[in-house]
């Protein structure tokens, strides 16, 4: 998923529902679909979780170093969620992802909305604010 690699892809959507494929984790905890938002890989990212990847994980980037004696050391460990990924993605296309993210998401409104403002996606955020704000009416209504 990382490499984005359409043959590799494919084969773990098509064999998901037998293999668990999809939630399967790397070495570092890292599921196919955190693996290809990593790697700014957003067509990759979308077709994985069109064939049903967890999007409300997160995402883990290890960074190594290799000492004189040969032997490879963790330098520094960071953990973020796919969202958070998605929108530090490259290109047109990672507001894209973001977006079908949130759509299929059902993650709780404040951790959408610090992850949105904290990556400076403020125009996003309002959207998303509103969106809620339309909903609750719309629900308000159909209770009364």
């Amino acid at each position: 998923a990382a490499a984005g690699s359409t043959i590799c892809v494919l084969y773990l959507c098509e064999n998901a529902d037998r293999e668990g494929l999809l939630e399967a984790l790397d070495a570092d905890g890292n599921t196919p679909l955190a693996l290809a938002l990593r790697a700014h890989r957003p067509d990759t990212a979308v077709m994985l979780m069109s064939k049903g990847s967890v999007i409300n994980t997160t995402v883990t980037v290890v960074n190594h170093r290799r000492q004189k004696d040969g032997e490879i050391v963790e330098v520094s460990r960071s953990v973020q969620s796919t969202l958070w990924h998605a929108l530090q993605g490259r290109g047109g296309n990672s507001e894209s992802v973001a977006r079908y993210m949130l759509a299929m998401c059902k993650l709780p409104m404040d951790t959408i909305l610090t992850t949105l403002f904290s990556t400076g996606n403020f125009q996003l955020a309002m959207q998303q604010i509103q969106s809620c704000s339309s909903r609750f009416a719309a629900d308000v209504r159909e209770g009364s």
